[in-house]
Protein backbone atom coordinates (compact mmCIF):
# COMPACT_ATOMS: atom_id res chain seq x y z
CA UNK A 1 0.00 0.00 0.00
CA UNK A 2 1.40 3.04 -1.48
CA UNK A 3 2.37 6.06 1.42
CA UNK A 4 0.69 8.79 1.28
CA UNK A 5 2.76 12.19 1.90
CA UNK A 6 1.84 14.98 3.90
CA UNK A 7 0.43 18.03 2.25
CA UNK A 8 2.48 20.88 2.38
CA UNK A 9 0.75 24.51 3.20
CA UNK A 10 0.84 26.92 0.33
CA UNK A 11 2.16 29.65 2.42
CA UNK A 12 5.67 27.20 2.93
CA UNK A 13 5.60 26.52 -0.45
CA UNK A 14 5.21 30.27 -1.19
CA UNK A 15 8.26 31.32 1.22
CA UNK A 16 10.17 28.68 -0.61
CA UNK A 17 9.38 30.31 -4.18
CA UNK A 18 9.65 34.14 -2.81
CA UNK A 19 11.89 33.92 0.18
CA UNK A 20 13.03 36.86 2.11
CA UNK A 21 16.48 38.86 1.42
CA UNK A 22 17.27 38.87 5.20
CA UNK A 23 19.83 36.71 7.03
CA UNK A 24 18.24 33.94 9.50
CA UNK A 25 19.06 35.90 12.33
CA UNK A 26 17.82 39.20 11.63
CA UNK A 27 14.33 40.22 12.71
CA UNK A 28 13.44 41.17 9.47
CA UNK A 29 13.41 37.63 8.51
CA UNK A 30 11.31 36.39 11.34
CA UNK A 31 9.06 39.34 10.65
CA UNK A 32 7.88 38.43 7.25
CA UNK A 33 7.78 34.76 8.19
CA UNK A 34 5.16 35.56 10.32
CA UNK A 35 3.37 38.12 8.21
CA UNK A 36 3.42 35.66 5.08
CA UNK A 37 1.94 33.38 7.32
CA UNK A 38 -0.82 35.51 8.06
CA UNK A 39 -1.19 36.33 5.18
CA UNK A 40 -2.05 33.27 3.89
CA UNK A 41 -5.22 32.24 6.35
CA UNK A 42 -8.90 32.46 5.55
CA UNK A 43 -9.45 35.74 7.09
CA UNK A 44 -6.99 37.89 5.51
CA UNK A 45 -8.20 39.86 2.94
CA UNK A 46 -6.66 41.85 0.07
CA UNK A 47 -7.52 43.39 -3.15
CA UNK A 48 -5.75 45.12 -5.58
CA UNK A 49 -6.90 48.81 -6.55
CA UNK A 50 -9.21 49.44 -9.00
CA UNK A 51 -7.71 50.40 -12.83
CA UNK A 52 -10.00 51.40 -15.74
CA UNK A 53 -9.86 49.36 -19.26
CA UNK A 54 -8.25 52.00 -21.06
CA UNK A 55 -5.84 52.38 -18.07
CA UNK A 56 -4.63 48.93 -18.84
CA UNK A 57 -4.89 49.15 -22.55
CA UNK A 58 -2.10 51.96 -21.94
CA UNK A 59 0.41 49.05 -20.56
CA UNK A 60 -0.46 46.11 -22.30
CA UNK A 61 2.65 44.84 -24.46
CA UNK A 62 4.24 48.59 -24.14
CA UNK A 63 7.91 46.82 -22.34
CA UNK A 64 8.93 50.64 -22.08
CA UNK A 65 5.53 51.90 -20.30
CA UNK A 66 5.31 49.11 -18.30
CA UNK A 67 8.81 49.77 -16.99
CA UNK A 68 8.00 53.32 -15.82
CA UNK A 69 4.96 52.24 -14.17
CA UNK A 70 7.14 49.91 -12.17
CA UNK A 71 9.38 53.03 -11.00
CA UNK A 72 6.51 55.34 -10.25
CA UNK A 73 4.79 52.18 -8.35
CA UNK A 74 7.79 51.49 -6.04
CA UNK A 75 8.11 55.01 -5.25
CA UNK A 76 4.64 55.83 -4.59
CA UNK A 77 3.76 52.29 -2.28
CA UNK A 78 7.01 52.99 -0.41
CA UNK A 79 6.55 56.65 0.10
CA UNK A 80 2.37 55.17 1.57
CA UNK A 81 3.97 52.40 3.86
CA UNK A 82 6.85 54.77 4.65
CA UNK A 83 3.96 56.71 5.94
CA UNK A 84 2.05 54.44 8.10
CA UNK A 85 5.06 53.04 9.45
CA UNK A 86 5.77 56.15 11.30
CA UNK A 87 2.24 57.39 11.85
CA UNK A 88 1.49 54.03 14.00
CA UNK A 89 4.85 54.59 15.67
CA UNK A 90 5.17 57.81 16.38
CA UNK A 91 7.63 57.54 19.10
CA UNK A 92 10.19 55.05 17.46
CA UNK A 93 13.65 55.86 15.85
CA UNK A 94 14.73 56.21 12.32
CA UNK A 95 16.39 52.65 12.39
CA UNK A 96 13.42 51.23 13.63
CA UNK A 97 11.41 52.79 11.08
CA UNK A 98 13.91 51.31 7.84
CA UNK A 99 13.45 48.29 9.33
CA UNK A 100 9.77 47.58 9.46
CA UNK A 101 9.61 49.61 5.76
CA UNK A 102 12.10 47.12 4.50
CA UNK A 103 9.95 44.08 5.22
CA UNK A 104 6.68 45.61 3.58
CA UNK A 105 8.84 46.77 -0.01
CA UNK A 106 10.87 44.66 -0.61
CA UNK A 107 10.19 42.37 -3.75
CA UNK A 108 9.66 39.23 -1.92
CA UNK A 109 7.16 40.58 -0.04
CA UNK A 110 5.33 41.81 -3.02
CA UNK A 111 5.71 38.14 -4.50
CA UNK A 112 3.82 37.33 -1.85
CA UNK A 113 0.90 39.24 -2.54
CA UNK A 114 1.19 38.44 -6.19
CA UNK A 115 0.89 34.78 -5.27
CA UNK A 116 -1.60 35.41 -2.37
CA UNK A 117 -3.66 36.73 -5.39
CA UNK A 118 -3.15 34.24 -7.81
CA UNK A 119 -1.67 36.38 -10.41
CA UNK A 120 1.61 35.07 -10.52
CA UNK A 121 2.78 30.97 -11.25
CA UNK A 122 6.24 30.08 -12.10
CA UNK A 123 7.35 34.17 -12.03
CA UNK A 124 10.59 35.10 -10.58
CA UNK A 125 10.21 37.11 -7.43
CA UNK A 126 11.32 40.45 -9.26
CA UNK A 127 8.72 39.52 -12.21
CA UNK A 128 6.42 39.20 -9.49
CA UNK A 129 7.37 42.74 -7.63
CA UNK A 130 7.20 44.17 -11.17
CA UNK A 131 4.05 43.69 -12.01
CA UNK A 132 2.88 44.72 -8.21
CA UNK A 133 4.78 47.78 -9.07
CA UNK A 134 3.29 48.32 -12.05
CA UNK A 135 0.17 47.96 -11.00
CA UNK A 136 0.58 50.69 -8.37
CA UNK A 137 2.07 52.91 -10.75
CA UNK A 138 -0.76 52.92 -13.08
CA UNK A 139 -3.10 53.27 -10.52
CA UNK A 140 -1.13 56.29 -9.17
CA UNK A 141 -1.60 57.73 -12.36
CA UNK A 142 -5.50 57.37 -12.31
CA UNK A 143 -6.08 58.51 -8.37
CA UNK A 144 -2.91 60.43 -7.47
CA UNK A 145 -0.75 59.73 -4.74
CA UNK A 146 -4.09 60.18 -2.45
CA UNK A 147 -5.42 57.50 -4.10
CA UNK A 148 -2.32 54.91 -3.01
CA UNK A 149 -2.00 56.30 0.35
CA UNK A 150 -5.87 55.24 1.05
CA UNK A 151 -5.52 51.96 -0.76
CA UNK A 152 -2.24 51.60 1.14
CA UNK A 153 -4.22 52.19 4.47
CA UNK A 154 -6.88 50.04 4.00
CA UNK A 155 -4.56 47.37 3.30
CA UNK A 156 -1.13 47.57 4.08
CA UNK A 157 -1.75 49.38 7.24
CA UNK A 158 -2.78 46.13 9.35
CA UNK A 159 0.52 44.37 7.96
CA UNK A 160 2.47 47.11 9.44
CA UNK A 161 0.41 47.01 12.82
CA UNK A 162 1.29 43.39 12.84
CA UNK A 163 4.92 43.83 11.95
CA UNK A 164 5.05 46.58 14.95
CA UNK A 165 3.31 43.56 17.38
CA UNK A 166 6.00 41.41 16.26
CA UNK A 167 8.91 43.61 16.56
CA UNK A 168 7.88 44.42 20.46
CA UNK A 169 7.47 40.87 20.63
CA UNK A 170 11.23 40.25 19.45
CA UNK A 171 12.50 42.97 21.21
CA UNK A 172 11.23 41.23 24.44
CA UNK A 173 12.68 37.85 23.75
CA UNK A 174 15.84 39.40 23.13
CA UNK A 175 16.23 41.27 26.48
CA UNK A 176 15.16 38.04 28.20
CA UNK A 177 17.75 36.01 26.54
CA UNK A 178 20.50 38.85 27.68
CA UNK A 179 19.07 38.64 31.44
CA UNK A 180 19.22 35.20 31.23
CA UNK A 181 23.16 35.09 30.48
CA UNK A 182 23.74 37.83 33.14
CA UNK A 183 21.73 36.29 35.79
CA UNK A 184 24.27 33.23 36.47
CA UNK A 185 26.38 36.88 38.37
CA UNK A 186 23.80 36.99 40.99
CA UNK A 187 24.82 40.91 41.22
CA UNK A 188 24.08 44.17 40.04
CA UNK A 189 25.77 45.01 37.20
CA UNK A 190 25.86 48.04 34.32
CA UNK A 191 26.14 46.97 31.09
CA UNK A 192 26.28 48.25 27.33
CA UNK A 193 24.53 46.88 24.99
CA UNK A 194 24.64 46.99 21.44
CA UNK A 195 22.07 45.68 19.33
CA UNK A 196 19.76 46.15 15.85
CA UNK A 197 18.07 48.81 17.50
CA UNK A 198 20.29 51.25 18.82
CA UNK A 199 23.33 51.25 21.60
CA UNK A 200 21.68 52.20 24.94
CA UNK A 201 23.31 51.78 28.41
CA UNK A 202 21.29 49.15 30.52
CA UNK A 203 21.07 49.34 34.41
CA UNK A 204 20.23 46.30 35.38
CA UNK A 205 19.47 44.66 38.91
CA UNK A 206 17.68 40.92 39.33
CA UNK A 207 16.19 41.90 42.67
CA UNK A 208 13.50 43.68 39.90
CA UNK A 209 11.22 42.45 37.11
CA UNK A 210 12.01 44.37 34.30
CA UNK A 211 8.88 46.37 33.64
CA UNK A 212 8.53 46.58 29.45
CA UNK A 213 5.99 48.72 27.09
CA UNK A 214 5.13 48.15 23.47
CA UNK A 215 7.98 51.06 22.60
CA UNK A 216 11.05 49.33 23.97
CA UNK A 217 12.39 47.85 27.42
CA UNK A 218 12.01 50.28 30.08
CA UNK A 219 14.79 48.89 32.96
CA UNK A 220 15.41 49.75 37.00
CA UNK A 221 17.60 52.30 37.12
CA UNK A 222 20.20 51.59 39.67
CA UNK A 223 23.53 53.17 41.86
CA UNK A 224 26.30 54.60 39.99
CA UNK A 225 28.85 52.79 41.38
CA UNK A 226 28.33 49.24 40.03
CA UNK A 227 31.29 47.01 39.03
CA UNK A 228 31.75 48.01 35.00
CA UNK A 229 32.09 44.93 32.45
CA UNK A 230 34.32 44.40 29.56
CA UNK A 231 33.21 43.17 26.08
CA UNK A 232 30.38 43.07 23.95
CA UNK A 233 29.05 39.84 24.97
CA UNK A 234 29.05 38.23 21.77
CA UNK A 235 31.04 35.14 21.30
CA UNK A 236 33.71 36.77 19.81
CA UNK A 237 34.00 39.63 22.42
CA UNK A 238 32.70 37.39 25.91
CA UNK A 239 31.42 39.72 28.35
CA UNK A 240 33.66 40.01 31.46
CA UNK A 241 33.10 41.67 34.98
CA UNK A 242 36.24 42.14 37.64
Amino acid sequence: MATRCPRIPFEYQALEAHPPPFRSNDRRNSIFHQLVKTMYRDNFHLKLPYISDSGWDTCIGNIHETEKLEFLGDGAIGDAVGDIVVNLRPNGTPHEYTQIKNVLTCNAFFAQLMVKLGLVNRETTKEAADVFEAIIGLFKRERGTQGVEDWAWEYFGPMVFAAWEIWDELQYVDTIRLEDRLSSHGSDIVIKVTDALSEVTLFLTHKYKWPLNTGGVALEHRAQSLPQPTGSGTKDDPLVID
